[in-house]
């Protein structure tokens, strides 16, 4: 009130709103992100069955609609996803390229280490599928000639699958 300096505040039901926003808003985007990165598993395991420039172009478009949904989310760092560090184990950029063809030559890398963050993720999977300097076909013979390149490619939507189904599953076992 102004005429005395005093505040009164109206009843107000703090968990009807946070219900709201979980079922409304929480819940489906989450499982809109769970869906897409399934595709885009889906999509890199084609795609390394059998490297062509449909299958890269076709993995291109799952990576896109992923990196949407992912920014659909991104900013819900809390609960789960701060639990296990998903913004930074998703969409660390800068990349290191270096570190990445690194990897890829020793055929070692461990996603599980928070060393490779910006060596995995949405930014990883943009230089893979558009290496600079290269053709559509010319990336296409690069996989289709560097085993490693297939298995990291396989290793990292697998890495974005896994932790995309834990925060999936830790909103949708306790909501």
């Amino acid at each position: 009130k102004k005429e005395n300096q005093s505040c009164q505040y109206e009843s107000f039901n703090k968990q009807a709103l946070l219900d709201n926003l979980a079922n409304s808003y929480i819940l489906p985007s989450v499982s809109a992100y769970k869906t897409s990165i399934d595709n885009l598993h889906s999509s890199s395991t084609a795609f390394v069955a059998s490297p062509s420039t449909s299958n890269l172009n076709s993995l291109r478009t799952s990576w896109e609609t992923a990196l949407l949904t992912w920014q659909d989310i991104a900013f819900l760092d809390f609960g789960p996803a701060s639990y296990i560090v998903l913004k930074s184990q998703t969409n660390t950029y800068p990349v290191d390229t270096s570190a990445i063809n690194s990897n890829i030559l020793s055929g070692s890398w461990t996603f599980t280490n928070a060393n490779f963050n910006d060596q995995k993720g949405f930014q990883a999977l943009d230089y893979l599928l558009n290496i600079p300097g290269l053709t559509n076909q010319q990336i296409v013979d690069y996989f289709n000639s560097t085993p490693n390149a297939n298995s990291y490619l396989t290793n990292i939507t697998q890495d974005l699958v896994t932790n995309g189904t834990y925060v999936y599953d830790q909103w949708n076992s306790s909501y």
